[in-house]
C-alpha cells in the first residue's frame, strides 16, 4: 500500500482506470495509511458502533450495534456483484456518492452484517472462457501417441519432483532476518518501492549514505525530531533534509512542512520542528545534496532520495462556536518561489461522503481570474470524505502566480463537487499595494454611513440585508463601500 501512496500508481496502472465510475475523484490515500484505521466505518447519520468479525477476499462479516437508525459507509469499494445480508436477510447496498464505498441503511438493534462478492454474468462468462482455454491448451499439448515410459524417463521425473519439493521446503524454512529500518529508501524515478540499501546509497561526489536514525516514527505537531545521517567519504557538501508529502513530485510548488540545510559530515544531525498546524498523516524526509546526485547500484542517476515515512498525529480536541456546518479559515500565508502558499483549516460538523475538490483563485477588482489552481484538499492526501467532525483539519496548498499581478486583488477559495455544485465559497483576504490583508469579520457598523435598507431573498427566505453605504470621490476615482449583514448561513 505504501508504494501506491508514494508513487500514485496502483500496480501497473497510473490512470486509475480500474476504479468504478462512482469514484470521483480518484483517491490517493486512505484512513488506513493516514491514521492506521483500516476498519473505519463512517456513520453518516444516526448512532451505531461496528466491529469487524471476519475478512476474506470475497466475504466480510461485521457486528453492528445500532442504537438509532443509521446510514453506514463501509471501507470497501462498491463493485457489481457485492451482496449484503443482515441476520440472513438480504438488504440493499449502494455506492456512496463521490467516494464509491459501500453504503447501506441499518435499523436499530444488534445484528450481523455479511458481505459477499458474487459472480456477475460478465465475470462468470470470463471465468468459463478462461477454463475452456485451459482445457483446450491441455488437449493440444497431449501426446499424439501414448507409449509406456522407460525407466530413465520415470527416474528423471522423480528427480525433478524431488528437487521441486526440496525447493519448497527450503523457501518455507529459510531463516527470516529482522533487518533494521535504518537503510530503507525509495525514489519516484527508478526505485519506487521502499527497499533496503544494504551497501548504502552512493552519491555522484563519492559520499555514501550508510544509514539514518531517528527516535520515533510518530510525531505530534509542535514536536522536534532529530534525524542523524551516517555518511562515509563525506565531502562537506551542503545537504538539505525536508519533510514533505508525495505531492512534491506532482506539484513543484507543494509546500514543505520543515527543512534544514547544513554541511554533510560523517555524522550529521538535522533538527526539524513539526509546525503546530502541520497536516496530519504520512510524510517523507527528502535528502538532497547541493551539487551531487544519488546513484543506483548500476551507477545510473536515481531520482530524488526519500527516506522511510513518518506519521504526524492530528491535533486533538473539539472546537465550538462555528456557526456554519462547513467552514474554512486562513491560518497563515507566504510567498515562496513564485507561488502563494496558503495554510488553511477546514471544518465540518457532520461526516462527508464526497471527496470534494478545492479551487484557489486570485481575482482582480473587475472579477477577472488572474490565477487559479484546482486540486483535492492536501493534493489528494487530505480527502474530505475522511475528515473528522467537530475539529479543524489543517491543509497546506500553494497557488502558482503569473508575472505582472494586479495592484489590487482578492483571494478566494471554493470547495466543490466535481461536475456538481459549489458547497463552500469564501473570501480569504485581499492584496493591495504589495501587502496582504486577511479577511476579518466586521460586526460593527460605522457611524459615518448613509442608511439604506434592502433585503435580498430566495424562496421567501431572507439571505442578506444592506444597512447602508459610504461614498468617497477623488479627482481620479470614486469609492463606494456597501455594508451588508448575512441573515442566514450562505455557502
Amino acid at each position: 500500500a505504501q508504494y501506491e501512496w508514494f508513487t500514485g500508481n496502483i500496480g501497473t496502472t497510473i490512470s486509475a482506470e480500474y476504479l468504478p465510475q462512482t469514484v470521483q475523484p480518484r483517491p490517493y490515500t486512505s484512513p488506513w495509511l493516514e491514521r492506521d484505521e483500516r476498519d473505519r466505518v463512517q456513520v453518516l447519520n444516526g448512532r451505531a458502533t461496528t466491529t469487524l468479525v471476519e475478512r476474506q477476499t470475497t466475504r466480510q462479516i461485521w457486528q453492528l450495534d445500532v442504537t438509532e437508525a443509521a446510514t453506514l459507509v463501509l471501507p470497501t469499494l462498491y463493485w457489481p456483484g457485492w451482496r449484503a445480508e443482515v441476520d440472513g436477510e438480504a438488504v440493499a447496498i449502494r455506492p456512496s456518492p463521490g467516494s464509491g464505498l459501500i453504503s447501506l441503511d441499518a435499523a436499530v438493534g444488534v445484528q450481523t452484517l455479511t458481505l459477499r462478492l458474487t459472480r456477475t454474468p460478465v465475470r462468470l462468462s470470463s471465468e468459463l472462457l478462461s477454463l475452456a482455454a485451459l482445457l483446450l491448451t491441455i488437449w493440444l499439448l497431449k501426446p499424439t501417441k501414448i507409449s509406456k515410459p522407460d525407466r530413465s524417463t520415470v527416474t528423471t521425473i522423480a528427480l525433478y519432483c524431488f528437487a521441486f519439493a526440496l525447493f519448497i521446503l527450503a523457501v518455507h524454512f529459510w531463516p527470516q532476518f529482522n533487518r533494521s529500518n535504518a537503510d530503507l529508501t525509495w525514489d519516484f524515478a527508478q526505485m519506487g518501492y521502499l527497499h533496503h540499501d544494504a551497501d548504502g546509497v552512493l552519491f555522484s561526489d563519492g559520499a555514501r549514505l550508510e544509514q539514518y536514525m531517528w527516535a520515533r516514527d510518530v510525531v505530534a505537531p509542535g514536536e522536534e525530531i532529530a534525524i542523524t545521517l551516517d555518511v562515509t567519504d563525506a565531502q562537506g557538501e551542503m545537504a538539505t533534509l525536508a519533510l514533505t508529502t508525495p505531492a512534491t513530485h506532482r506539484f513543484a510548488n507543494a509546500p514543505v512542512l520543515a527543512s534544514e540545510t547544513r554541511p554533510l559530515t560523517a555524522h550529521t544531525t538535522f533538527s526539524l520542528t513539526i509546525p503546530i498546524n502541520a497536516p496530519s498523516g504520512l510524510i517523507v524526509p527528502r535528502l538532497t545534496l547541493a551539487n551531487s546526485e544519488p546513484l543506483m547500484p548500476s551507477g545510473q542517476t536515481r531520482g530524488e532520495l526519500f527516506l522511510r515515512p513518518l506519521r504526524v498525529t492530528a491535533a486533538t480536541g473539539a472546537v465550538a462556536g462555528i456557526p456554519q456546518p462547513l467552514a474554512v479559515r486562513l491560518v497563515d500565508q507566504s510567498y515562496v518561489d513564485g507561488a502563494w502558499q496558503w495554510q488553511l483549516a477546514w471544518y465540518t460538523e457532520r461526516p462527508l461522503t464526497h471527496n470534494y475538490n478545492v479551487s484557489l483563485r486570485l481575482l482582480d477588482e473587475a472579477g477577472q481570474v488572474w490565477a487559479q489552481f484546482d486540486t483535492q484538499p492536501g493534493y489528494g492526501f487530505r480527502p474530505s470524505s475522511s475528515w473528522p467532525t467537530g475539529q479543524w483539519i489543517d491543509d497546506w496548498l500553494a497557488l502558482p502566480l503569473p508575472d505582472g499581478l494586479p495592484a489590487r486583488a482578492t483571494l478566494m477559495v471554493q470547495l466543490y463537487e466535481i461536475g456538481g455544485d459549489v458547497v463552500l465559497n469564501r473570501r480569504l483576504g485581499s492584496w493591495a499595494d504589495g501587502a496582504f490583508q486577511p479577511q476579518q469579520p466586521n460586526f460593527a457598523l460605522p457611524q459615518e454611513m448613509t442608511p439604506q435598507t434592502a433585503v435580498f431573498r430566495t424562496d421567501d427566505t431572507p439571505l442578506m440585508q444592506l444597512h447602508g453605504y459610504r461614498w468617497q470621490q477623488t479627482e481620479t476615482a470614486v469609492t463606494l463601500t456597501l455594508y451588508w449583514e448575512a441573515l442566514t448561513v450562505i455557502a
